[in-house]
Formats: structure tokens, C-alpha cells, sequence
């Protein structure tokens, strides 16, 4: 954690492309009823398996970010991937300074990260998405929380100066959603446009 700061998070947005999984034969067999009507060539499959996500989740499943009415914030924004992961990073309800510039929206490309950093103001639950509308439709949205915290509540970052945090890479299987219920609002609208078709 960076020095007087009270809070540190990191923010990586890309796309998730499970077309290309090595085991996407696998899991049509094992997660879908019919799998031999599956065509992996069409286009509303193909959509389906791009994962539109920030640090592996997607439609608000991100847990964790938290932080008090006041804090010192660094958000640490990164993105992986092609052209298609140009990124725009708005922050709904509190602004942040980024080259001494108040801002609520920042551009991240792939493969460059950028620093802010935020004293948040408003008390709530705000969303932190991508403002791009494909990547917004797709999942791309994180929930984070200011709360107004009091003394007893934030003894513990007073009374240490100090943190140290280990990391490590660990291969593991993950959901993207643990709380299935994004899929209904994945496929709202879908219906005309395939209606129309017809």
C-alpha cells in the first residue's frame, strides 16, 4: 500500500474470450442439454462466451470494494488484450484526481495502467464500470461502497503504520458469476432483435 493512504485497490477490465478455450468442447458436452444442435459458429453463441469482466467478474460479482466517507483512495486501472478492450473507466458518484485533474471517467488501453487517486464524498453503493456500451452490456460493472465509518471502525488503520501483503499466482477454476441472475438481464432486449429476424 502506498504511504498515507488508507485504502488500495486494482482494477484489470478485459475481455474474456472462452471461444477460445481449450476446453470449450468439454463443457458444451458437460453444460448444455443437446449438445450436438450446439453450432459454435454462430454468432450469438460466439458473443455468449466473450466475458466482459473486471478482475474476472462480471455484473457487479466483484467483491470487496469497500472503503469510508473520506478516504484516502488509490485505484490502481489496468487492461489486458486487443483493440477491442479500449476501455473507458467511469466512476459513478465520487470523482477522483488523476495529473491534477478532477475527473469521474478515465481512458485505459490495453496493456497500459494508470493511477488515480479518490477522497470519496458520497456515502452509497456506485458502480465502477466500462462506459463503452458493448463492454457495459457485456458485464463489465463492479460495485463499490463508501460508508460513513466511525472511530471504533477504523481503529486498526489508525494504530498501524504498516502493512505487508503477500501475493502469489495460484491456477485455479473460478465463476465469472457466482449469482446467476445477470443472465436475464444479458438477454433483455435480445428477443425483438432475434423476433425482427424472423
Amino acid at each position: 500500500m502506498q504511504k498515507n493512504y488508507n485504502k488500495e485497490f486494482h482494477l484489470m477490465a478485459t475481455v474474456f474470450d472462452e471461444n477460445l478455450s481449450w476446453y470449450l468442447d468439454e463443457n458444451i458436452q458437460t453444460f448444455t442439454t443437446a449438445p450436438k444442435t450446439v453450432n459454435k459458429e454462430d454468432e450469438g453463441f460466439l458473443e455468449s462466451n466473450k466475458m466482459h469482466a473486471i478482475n474476472g467478474f462480471v455484473y457487479r460479482n466483484l467483491p470487496g470494494l469497500s472503503m469510508c466517507k473520506g478516504d484516502k483512495t488509490t485505484w490502481h486501472l489496468s487492461g489486458l488484450g486487443t483493440e477491442t478492450d479500449v476501455i473507458s473507466v467511469y466512476f459513478q458518484g465520487n470523482r477522483f484526481l488523476y495529473r491534477q485533474n478532477r475527473r469521474d471517467t478515465i481512458s485505459v488501453f490495453p496493456h497500459i495502467s494508470h493511477t488515480v487517486t479518490m477522497e470519496p464524498d458520497s456515502m452509497g453503493q456506485f458502480e465502477v464500470v466500462s462506459a463503452t456500451v458493448d463492454h457495459y452490456r457485456g458485464g463489465m460493472r463492479a460495485n463499490y461502497t463508501v460508508e460513513k465509518c466511525g472511530l471504533f471502525q477504523r481503529q486498526d488503520e489508525m494504530m498501524l503504520h504498516s502493512k505487508t501483503f503477500y501475493i502469489a499466482a495460484m491456477e485455479i477454476d473460478w465463476e465469472y458469476s457466482p449469482n446467476r441472475t445477470w443472465e436475464v438481464e444479458m438477454f433483455r432486449g435480445h428477443e425483438d432483435k432475434y423476433d425482427r429476424k424472423l
